[in-house]
């Protein structure tokens, strides 16, 4: 005859056991009905990073923008094999007439923290350069270095896709 106590430890080892498998078997099943977060193709990733720079240049004066460059390169993507990331290089020149030491307080407005942004300015040179980085609450970047120069002001903008779903 089993005593009282036993049969609370094996009621205790059968709801445990139970309790386990479901998990096992519920972890898997809302795996795979997560939706993939990545771009399902180059185009989309390079549509996402010129839409995020297209957001930041809409901060500047432009009436200032002498000169708009944009180039993008498609490459394989390094944690993962047949799977590409896109890496879009943007180039402008404004005028002199441009206050690049006030700008980054443009970007805090434009790209508040409430909506997931952060904005990070560096100074790389005696006042004459400097970067600043946006982040995303979808883990984009927007990486600029601003520079003076002879004929103005350079903004060099840099970003990468995630890899992409097939």
């Amino acid at each position: 005859m089993t005593s009282p106590r036993r049969k609370r430890v094996k009621r205790g080892t059968i709801a445990f056991v139970v309790a386990c498998l479901v998990l096992l078997l519920a972890v898997p099943i809302v795996w795979l009905l997560l939706p993939d977060q990545r771009p399902s193709t180059s185009d989309d990733a390079l549509h996402v990073l010129t839409s995020h720079m297209d957001d930041v240049v809409a901060t500047l004066p432009a009436e200032l923008i002498s000169s708009d460059e944009q180039s993008s390169h498609e490459g394989l993507c390094p944690a993962d094999t047949g799977v590409s990331l896109v890496e879009l290089r943007r180039v402008l020149v404004l005028d002199d007439a441009f206050d690049q030491l006030a700008w980054p307080t443009t970007l805090r407005e434009s790209f508040p923290a409430a909506d997931g942004w952060r904005v990070r300015t560096q100074n790389l040179a005696t006042g004459t350069m400097q970067q600043i980085t946006l982040a995303g609450l979808d883990l984009s970047l927007v990486n600029v270095v601003a520079e003076e120069e002879d004929e103005g002001v350079r903004l060099t903008m840099t970003s990468s896709s995630p890899c992409t779903a097939g």
